[in-house]
């Protein structure tokens, strides 16, 4: 202290000292912040690559036509020429009046055997059938 008084200079100098470790502290620890969000952004990202490959999974398709028989469970739909067989019993009891000669739009996937067509949701088919 005693030193300060004699040398006022140097209490300037230790100041400045002080500021630079201050500094290269600070710089330190905006070089480990950017690694921190360079890993958060990467962490991010790969979260939403795994959720857009779940949402990419279902395997769920769209088909339209008209309906040309209606039976109990299911109906029979005229797709660009395709015979196809939709089965209603997943849909839980809940379904649209349909009707034959009806145009309608199922959103479903097609059975393991290849011989069903399962709706999960029935939609009303867009203006250009």
């Amino acid at each position: 202290m005693w030193r300060d008084a004699v040398l006022p200079g140097r209490r300037r100098i230790r100041r400045a000292e002080r500021t630079l470790q201050m500094l290269g502290s600070v710089a330190g620890t905006r070089r480990a912040t950017a690694r921190c969000v360079v890993r958060r952004m990467f962490l991010t990202a790969l979260v939403f690559l795994v959720a857009a490959g779940i949402a990419a999974g279902d395997d769920s398709e769209r088909i339209e036509g008209i309906i040309t028989a209606v039976h109990q469970n299911d109906f029979v739909l005229d797709s660009a020429g395709r015979q196809i067989v939709v089965d209603m019993s997943s849909l839980g009891g809940v379904t649209a009046a349909i009707a034959q000669g009806q145009a309608i739009a199922v959103i479903g996937r097609m059975a393991p055997d290849g011989q069903k067509f399962i709706a999960g949701r029935l939609e009303s088919a867009t203006k250009g059938r």
